[in-house]
């Protein structure tokens, strides 16, 4: 089976109310060969109003979002095709579960597109974060995990991947 990893920018935590503002994806198969790359970053929709705080986590300035020629409509067309060709496959990201996946749902539903894209015809879906919380519990010794100043394992990907020697240059960019 082949794997898609991958993730969201977004202009904020609703996935109501907010949009998808970039997409990353990158199609592996079961031996981590890369297959296909997939990126697109949007024009911001007709009253949508970034969070700025959002807009600072992922690094994406007024202009960024004002100098592209590519509506939200065609982003999620071009999203939709891509998936779908990359099919069956099991679709992964990192907190996909609780915050990317609900954001394609409802992009997806508002686009009047099929929304169980990722989990019907063959296709599957996964989250690292439970992975890494579960090896946190269970075998705390295989990877290294940042602490709070309350004594808590942090897991924000940024910080696990710097600590473990993986490079995450390009942090909350899609």
């Amino acid at each position: 089976m082949n794997y898609v990893f991958y993730d969201f920018e977004t202009t904020g935590r609703s996935s109501t109310w907010d949009q998808i503002i970039q997409v990353g994806a990158i199609l592996v198969n079961d031996t981590f060969d890369i297959l296909d790359r997939f990126e697109a970053r949007c024009s911001l929709k007709p009253g949508t109003v970034p969070e700025p705080k959002a807009l600072l986590v992922n690094k994406t300035t007024p202009d960024m979002l004002k100098k592209t020629n590519l509506s939200h409509f065609g982003m999620v067309q071009m999203m939709k095709e891509t998936f779908e060709k990359w099919s069956p496959a099991m679709f992964i990201g990192y907190n996909s579960l609780s915050f990317d996946e609900e954001f394609l749902r409802k992009t997806f539903f508002k686009s009047l597109t099929d929304v169980y894209l990722t989990n019907t015809n063959g296709n599957k879906r996964g989250d690292i974060l439970g992975l890494v919380r579960s090896a946190h519990l269970y075998y705390p010794e295989c990877l290294k995990t940042p602490i709070s100043e309350k004594g808590n394992a942090v897991f924000k990907l940024d910080q696990i991947a710097s600590m473990n020697g993986i490079s995450h240059d390009n942090a909350h960019d899609a």
